[in-house]
């Protein structure tokens, strides 16, 4: 029997990640590498199909934030290293080494406990550290770094192959801050390298590559602009990236409504005069988040339709009064391009007060991806 699609569907366009992988990697210096991040289901874009196409892209290295990510990239196939940025527990020591990841080393405890799981199953286990150097979330203090790798080389178990920091606003046009991270890093590495003359040092990720792009780094870290979006109110005029998801689904229903008619729940929009109403097959258990109730829109045979009423979990309702010939069955574009008209990631955005990267996390897993 064929399986049964989801409504709403989230089309992937493995071109348009194609071209983003060059264009970013048309800003690294000679010899740097792109390290992919595709922790968060890929931004929501599906990680597993998503690092299957960039390892065909020579991308030797995916970034993800949990054990559970790099597993599901490991029993998928995908055999290039997974770094993991939000380090291991004690619960997860033996399964990381199992999976042969690499994790970002925090704390001696989980050290020890991994250089212990690294003799028994017979491995050296490669790691990375976090220096922390302003973003205030993971990592050790410059201060205690030396100790800490000092402590490390004693571990015959364990094999340490980066260095690594995060910067807090490198998107940021004034660049003060990170200008201090970067220095306070490099002091940082450049006392620990000595030892360690194979590991990679990275800090850059897709802001610090534009707006600073001496950050000392053998790696970038690009997540947004792989998924087609400069972070923060970046343009810059040398990237010509293109959106990879398009968020389409279909009309369910159309009806007229008299002046007075209330639309969805809590009664929050009354038609001013007689309308033509439809409902989507979209709502926020799939990813449309309710904050765009009256006040977002989705594109419907070409043009924008507003949303009337709240977002209800599963269904939206919008104006399709101005629409000629809007019908069940159309379709309704919520993020992407119809006709002349495109709705981004970044507008939606904007009208919720937040950043493209929480709009595109946030198409749930309901929602089939479909790679093109």
């Amino acid at each position: 029997m064929e399986s049964v699609k989801s409504p709403t569907i989230a089309e992937i366009d493995l071109k348009a990640l194609g071209n983003n992988l060059k264009q970013v990697q048309g800003l690294i210096p000679q010899g740097g590498e792109v390290l992919a991040v595709v922790k968060a289901n890929a931004y929501g874009h599906g990680a597993v199909q998503v690092s299957r196409h960039l390892e065909k892209k020579d991308i030797d290295i995916f970034g993800v934030a949990y054990l559970k990510e790099a597993q599901e990239l490991r029993e998928a196939g995908i055999s290039k290293e997974v770094l993991i940025f939000g380090g291991i527990t004690e619960e997860e020591v033996e399964s990381a080494v199992q999976y042969n990841v690499t994790p970002v080393l925090l704390t001696k405890k989980i050290a020890v406990k991994l250089d212990k799981e690294g003799k028994r199953q017979k491995k050296i286990i490669p790691v990375h550290i976090e220096i922390e150097t302003g973003m205030g979330r993971l990592g050790i203090s410059p201060d205690e770094a030396q100790t800490f790798v000092s402590f490390i080389k004693t571990l015959p178990n364990i094999r340490l192959e980066g260095i690594m920091t995060h910067f807090a606003e490198s998107e940021s046009s004034d660049k003060l801050y990170t200008s201090m991270q970067i220095e306070l890093f490099r002091k940082t590495v450049d006392a620990i390298m000595p030892d360690f003359k194979k590991s990679k040092a990275h800090s850059t990720n897709s802001g610090a590559l534009i707006q600073h792009p001496k950050s000392f780094s053998d790696l970038s870290r690009i997540g947004l602009m792989l998924y087609g979006y400069q972070p923060g109110k970046i343009n810059d005029s040398r990237l010509n990236l293109k959106p990879v998801m398009t968020l389409k689904t279909r009309v369910i229903f159309v009806k007229e409504v008299k002046r007075g008619t209330s639309i969805s729940y809590g009664r929050t929009f009354t038609a001013p005069k007689k309308m033509k109403i439809a409902t989507i097959a979209c709502g926020y258990a799939d990813g449309l988040n309710r904050g765009l109730s009256n006040c977002g829109e989705v594109l419907i045979r070409g043009k924008r339709a507003p949303i009337t009423g709240r977002i209800c979990m599963d269904q939206t309702m919008v104006d399709v009064t101005h629409i000629n010939g809007a019908a069940e069955g159309d379709e309704a574009v919520i993020i992407g391009t119809q006709g002349k008209e495109t709705i981004t990631a970044d507008d939606i955005a904007a009208k919720l007060g937040t950043i493209p990267y929480e709009v595109l996390c946030g198409v749930s897993k309901r929602v089939d991806r479909v790679f093109v």
